[in-house]
């Protein structure tokens, strides 16, 4: 099954046709169409919906999770997936590496700060005494 579909806007055409092949292939699949792993971005393949119309809706509201490329919760086995092309601008790249130092600069700082912090808006906000 051709995958390009999940780097698509969610509101066009090919991303809804994708979505619409994923559910036919994860209805094939499914031991039981009342709980079905949601592999949208807010589910995560961790909560279940009931039917392919709600795994529809979730995958086009909320977008299918990019990271999500083999397909194991819906019927395919580890090593059977496409790849998507290697240009792919969800695959993990410089700017998840970027974003995880920033996220680790952020956390590094000492946190004895915090009262000069605090002192600092109480200053700026003497209402706040």
């Amino acid at each position: 099954m051709d995958r390009n579909w999940v780097k698509a806007h969610r509101m066009s055409k090919e991303y809804e046709k994708g979505v619409d092949e994923f559910c036919k292939h994860a209805g094939r699949h499914a031991k039981d169409l009342r709980f079905i792993l949601c592999p949208c971005r807010k589910c995560l393949n961790v909560i279940e919906v009931n039917g392919l119309t709600k795994l529809k809706e979730h995958l086009m509201c909320e977008g299918i999770d990019k990271t999500y490329t083999c397909w194991t919760y819906h019927g395919e086995k580890k090593g059977e997936h496409h790849n998507l092309e290697s240009n792919d601008p969800f695959a993990a790249g410089e700017e998840d590496t970027n974003f995880i130092a920033d996220i680790e600069d952020s956390n590094s700082s000492d946190e004895s700060d915090i009262p000069n912090v605090i002192n600092e808006e109480l200053r700026d906000h003497p209402d706040m005494n």
